[in-house]
C-alpha cells in the first residue's frame, strides 16, 4: 500500500515539474521578472513626410510614453503599407480628413502641431535668396527638390503649386533629400534651384536671408495620434499625456514641421 502511493506521489510530483516548465516561461521574461512586452501597445509610426527614425530617437519616444502608463512597441511602417492587425496606436502625417476613412476602426487621440502651433501645415518653394527667382515659371526645367513622393507638405503641396503654375516638374527633374533638411540642403549646396518643403520650415529658413520664399500652398489639417477604439479610457488618457508630452528629442521621428502634440 505505502509503494503505491509513494508511486503516485512521485507522479503527481512530475506532472507539477512538468506542467511548471511549460507555463513558466509565458508568465516571466528574463530574469524571473514578469514580461512587459505583454502589455505593451502595438505602435506604428508612419514614415513619408521625412523624419529621423533611427533606434535612439524611437526608444525616446517609449520611454517618455512608458513613464505616463502607455508602454508601447514601436514599428515603422511605409506610407503605403496597411496598418497590420492587431494595432492599437498609429501615428500619421497624413490629412485628418484623408485617414480617417482608412483608420474607421480607430479614434483620433491628439492633432500635430507645427512649429508655430497650428494644427494645420502647407507646402512652400524655396529658392536662393539671390538668385532673382521670383516666380514658379522662372523654375521651368530646372532641377527641384523634395523630400520624398509620399511626403504631403513636402511634396503633395509643393508640386500643386507647380500645377497650378503651369509650370511641369518632371520625374528627372526631381531630386529627394529624404527629409526637409535633406531637401534644403540640397538647396544651399546648389544641386537644385528650388525645394518644396513644409511651409512652416520655409519661413523659418527664409527669414535667416540666405533663402527666399516665393510660393505657399493652402493648408491642410495635419495628421495626429489614432488609437484604436473600444480602449480602456484610463490608458487612453495615459497615451493622450505620454504623447503631449514629447519634445526636444523625441520629436526626431516626425515630419520637422512638428513641434508637438495637443486637441
Amino acid at each position: 500500500m505505502e509503494a503505491v502511493l509513494l508511486t503516485s506521489v512521485r507522479r503527481l510530483i512530475v506532472v507539477v515539474l512538468t506542467l511548471g516548465v511549460m507555463v513558466w516561461p509565458l508568465l516571466v521574461g528574463q530574469g524571473g521578472k514578469v514580461s512587459a512586452s505583454e502589455v505593451k501597445l502595438r505602435t506604428v509610426l508612419r514614415v513619408g513626410d521625412g523624419g529621423q527614425q533611427r533606434s535612439r530617437h524611437l526608444k525616446r519616444i517609449s520611454k517618455a510614453m512608458a513613464a505616463e502608463g502607455c508602454p508601447v512597441a514601436l514599428e515603422v511602417l511605409a506610407s503605403n503599407q496597411p496598418t497590420p492587425a492587431g494595432v492599437d496606436l498609429e501615428f500619421s502625417p497624413f490629412p485628418i480628413d484623408q485617414e480617417r476613412q482608412r483608420l474607421a476602426n480607430f479614434q483620433l487621440l491628439v492633432h500635430a502641431r507645427s512649429i508655430d502651433g497650428e494644427s494645420h501645415v502647407a507646402g512652400a518653394i524655396l529658392v536662393h535668396g539671390t538668385s532673382g527667382i521670383e516666380d514658379l515659371t522662372l523654375l521651368r526645367g530646372e532641377a527641384i527638390g523634395f523630400v520624398s513622393p509620399e511626403a504631403i507638405s513636402g511634396y503633395q503641396l509643393p508640386m500643386e503649386l507647380f500645377v497650378q503654375a503651369g509650370v511641369e516638374v518632371k520625374p528627372e527633374q526631381q531630386i529627394f533629400g529624404g527629409t526637409h533638411s535633406g531637401a534644403v540642403a540640397l538647396l544651399l549646396h546648389r544641386e537644385v534651384q528650388g525645394v518644396g518643403v513644409a511651409a512652416p520650415l520655409a519661413k523659418a529658413w527664409s527669414g535667416e536671408g540666405e533663402l527666399a520664399m516665393i510660393a505657399e500652398s493652402k493648408p491642410v489639417v495635419a495628421g495626429g495620434w489614432w488609437l484604436k477604439k473600444g480602449m480602456d479610457a484610463s490608458l487612453k488618457k495615459a497615451c493622450k499625456k505620454g504623447i503631449t508630452t514629447l519634445t526636444g528629442k523625441a520629436l526626431k521621428p516626425f515630419p520637422g514641421w512638428i513641434g508637438g502634440f495637443g486637441e
